[in-house]
């Protein structure tokens, strides 16, 4: 069973940064999936996180902000996938 710090070293060997919010840092992997809908293509900006690091800095709630680089942006889905990591759908 992984722990914390091995969800944590994962997230920094695969590139993972940390993120500011206003709750503090966020240690997560950064990504713009591409998703297509009927005749709609586009991108979702993405965070892959610890579960724990989301509800420490209460990310969970709708609209909780992030800066991204230059780009701020808001949380508009918190998706646990139940064995401890999470993905963050953002809005900007």
């Amino acid at each position: 069973m992984e722990s914390e710090a091995d969800r944590r070293a994962l997230l920094e060997a695969l590139g993972g940064i940390c993120y500011p919010t206003a709750a503090g840092q966020l240690l997560a992997v950064f990504d713009s999936e591409y998703m297509e809908a009927v005749d709609t293509e586009t991108r979702s900006q993405v965070l892959t996180c610890t579960t724990e690091d989301v509800t420490r800095l209460e990310m969970v709630r709708k609209g909780a902000s992030i800066q991204i680089g230059d780009k701020a942006y808001r949380v508009r889905r918190h998706e646990p996938d139940g064995a401890g990591m999470s993905r963050l759908f953002l809005e900007s």
